[in-house]
């Protein structure tokens, strides 16, 4: 459903450098095969694992082809770097289960949090555990491995994710002494684990400043009222939209100073865009998806997400980020950002940002 755009806007493609339109005489390039062409590097810093289920997180990444073969329809294709990220509810197999480190369920007019274990014959269900996600990283990282040798030209990247209640110090130090060199940072998402900053342990939020490991943040909003009491699970994720706001989290990051990258264009909020502004260096916007049309879930209504961004936060904090799977099918980000920004800005938001925040560079 497309919403009223009420709000106006400067004529942004106006007033910048416009690309030339595709034509066929265009080379594509796609790094993983080691062509190469004049459009910039993309450095695509939030893609996830799927498999041949599409959808079903299992930890071992057998969809790795199927991202690579989406990104050749792209008007820009000249992918460089990717930073895997395990789904927001990642299953791992074991010779005798499929394990489910942490879900939430809708009891008693409360959220409770459960493990859930599926065997042969029967379903286990259990507290979540300390470090819920090792498992689920370390078998991500030893795929990893194996996909760097079969493309040699692309940069690999991934960012592990933790629990704010459940993962220990001890354990994101072991997270970076193995893989220190893979991990781009350490992946949020509020959502899958019934969480918000006001949960996060204040202990590992001074440990992760200390590491200078970015946060990549889900960020999400919803802007009608709560329910009174929450009924089901269409209620629970209501609530738990609306406590996972980019504002929240941009205070709890300034707090402990964290760096961060906040997804999803920190769901247009113009007073988030402020701050990022007065902080800089210490945040980026990751655009990906496009939330066209989104009312309830983007602050600001526009019926363009990714002009609206880059009218009000500006492409210099903006950094590349696709969310395959979840964007819509056929969904090309490149494509616009090509037609809305001039040559130099495209080459930021492409990869420049991105290789400065992360401290990373894509020529090594």
């Amino acid at each position: 459903m497309k919403c009223d755009n009420k709000i106006a806007t400067k004529e942004v493609i106006s007033t910048r450098e416009k690309a030339t339109s595709q034509t066929a005489s265009r080379e594509f390039f796609f790094m993983a095969n080691g062509t190469s062409s004049k459009l910039p590097p993309v450095f695509d810093t939030l893609t996830h694992f799927i498999t041949k289920d599409a959808g079903i997180e299992l930890g071992k990444p057998l969809g790795i082809e199927g991202y690579l073969s989406y990104v050749k329809s792209w008007q820009n294709p000249n992918v460089k770097a990717i930073n895997l990220i395990c789904g927001a509810c990642p299953q791992y197999e074991t010779a005798k289960e499929i394990i489910i480190p942490c879900k939430w369920v809708v009891e008693n007019n409360n959220i409770t949090e459960f493990s859930y274990r599926i065997q042969r014959n029967r379903s286990i269900i259990k507290q979540v555990e300390n470090n819920c996600y090792s498992a689920v990283n370390n078998l991500v990282f030893d795929e990893l491995k194996k996909i760097s040798g079969k493309y040699p030209k692309l940069k690999l990247f991934y960012s592990p994710m933790i629990h704010p209640r459940k993962t220990s110090i001890d354990e994101l130090e072991k997270l970076i002494s193995e893989s220190k060199k893979m991990i781009l940072g350490f992946k949020i998402h509020g959502i899958a684990t019934n969480s918000c900053p006001k949960d996060f342990n204040p202990e590992l939020a001074k440990y992760l400043a200390k590491t200078g490991i970015p946060l990549i943040i889900h960020t999400d909003y919803y802007n009608r009222t709560l329910p009174s009491v929450i009924k089901d699970t269409n209620d629970a994720k209501i609530y738990l939209q609306k406590i996972n706001n980019p504002k929240d989290w941009i205070v709890f990051c300034i707090k402990y100073s964290i760096k961060a990258s906040l997804q999803h264009g920190a769901r247009n909020d113009s007073e988030v865009y402020r701050i990022i502004k007065e902080n800089r260096g210490q945040f980026n916007v990751g655009l990906g998806p496009k939330l066209d049309g989104q009312c309830e879930r983007i602050v600001e209504k526009t019926n363009n997400f990714l002009e609206s961004v880059f009218e009000r936060l500006g492409p210099d904090f903006c950094i590349f980020s696709s969310d395959y799977p979840h964007n819509e099918t056929g969904e090309d980000m490149t494509r616009e950002i090509i037609s809305l920004l001039s040559k130099e800005e495209q080459k930021k938001v492409f990869h420049e940002n991105a290789e400065k925040f992360f401290e990373v560079d894509l020529k090594d």
